[in-house]
């Protein structure tokens, strides 16, 4: 599995929305799924794609970061 992070950083929410909208369906289109969004601010958001199978090491450290952020 493959695993890309994207910060997206506007000048206010609405530019960062646009950024991160285009910015996704670019993505998606190149065969990445988003993962998950963190808003770092108002006008900064930061996207974790991943593409491809995950396998039994993949599966464990998602775990593990998942566990991290509880």
């Amino acid at each position: 599995m493959e695993v890309k992070k994207v910060t997206y950083s506007g000048l206010d929410t609405e530019d960062v929305t646009r950024q991160l909208e285009d910015g996704n369906d670019k993505m998606v289109a190149k065969g990445w799924t988003v993962q998950r969004e963190d808003m770092l601010s108002s006008s900064t958001v930061r996207v974790t794609y991943v593409r491809g199978e995950m396998d039994e090491d993949d599966e464990e450290a998602m775990a593990a970061l998942e566990s991290m952020e509880d």
